[in-house]
């Protein structure tokens, strides 16, 4: 839950900037991409089932439904592409009977996993790089901090690196394309076999280069090794 709320607070705090790749109308080339990325997590905590309230919303089913299939397909350690998506829909197949929000779950556990990783680089960016922070400033205030808590945990850059990852997939055209096609989707269709076949088709050709990188993320986080999240900073800083 506290992922969760830090989420929607830096998504309400970045509110005023659009949420579009471009950074032509900013003075530094980090503020915006990350504002991509932060919204992008908050659309699907908005999108996504949370409680029981939400079980009769349809749109709210289609994506709690798509982002399990998904996380099985991501958490997969599967090598071959098509069989994993296939066991993605086939494990995602066997949870129908439960709540939408029952089934968000595994989802929602995924993106904990990486936030717990991402968001102090995250949030390394938010206060070095603010929209009118000039390229040179920003740049300069980024590298003291990481440099910073490099010093206090061996190892952040492990977690800088995860956060430079996802936050250029969250930029790729096609991922930005991905989640407005699934906007548009989970509008107009309707029933969990349609919500699994809709899956199974944008992952299979449309979307693979995305999810295949996307799936590489995820793995890296599940077998990596990261010692220097938020909390590590909170008890160092408490000793």
């Amino acid at each position: 839950m506290r992922r969760v709320l830090l989420i929607l607070a830096l998504a309400t705090a970045c509110l005023a900037y659009c949420p579009n790749p471009d950074t032509s109308g900013f003075r530094n080339s980090e503020w915006q991409p990350n504002n991509v990325l932060i919204k992008l997590m908050n659309f699907f905590y908005d999108s996504i089932a949370l409680t029981t309230a939400d079980t009769c919303s349809p749109q709210k089913r289609f994506i709690s439904l798509y982002v399990l299939a998904k996380t099985y397909f991501l958490s997969s350690n599967e090598t071959n592409y098509e069989r994993a998506i296939a066991e993605g829909r086939h494990k995602a197949e066997k949870q129908l009977k439960q709540t939408s929000a029952a089934i968000a779950g595994p989802f929602r556990g995924l993106v904990d996993s990486i936030l717990s990783v991402i968001d102090q680089p995250l949030n390394d960016v938010l206060t070095s790089c603010k929209p009118d922070t000039y390229q040179d400033d920003c740049k300069a205030n980024l590298n003291d901090y990481r440099a910073r808590y490099e010093k206090e945990c061996k190892g952040y850059h492990n977690n800088v690196a995860v956060h430079s990852r996802l936050t250029r997939w969250a930029n790729r055209q096609d991922a930005i394309d991905h989640t407005e096609d699934l906007v548009h989707a989970s509008n107009t269709m309707r029933g969990d076999v349609a919500v699994l076949d809709y899956f199974q088709k944008t992952s299979a050709v449309k979307y693979k280069d995305a999810l295949t990188e996307l799936q590489g993320i995820v793995q890296q986080v599940k077998h990596g090794v990261f010692n220097c999240n938020a909390l590590s900073f909170v008890n160092i800083h408490c000793l």
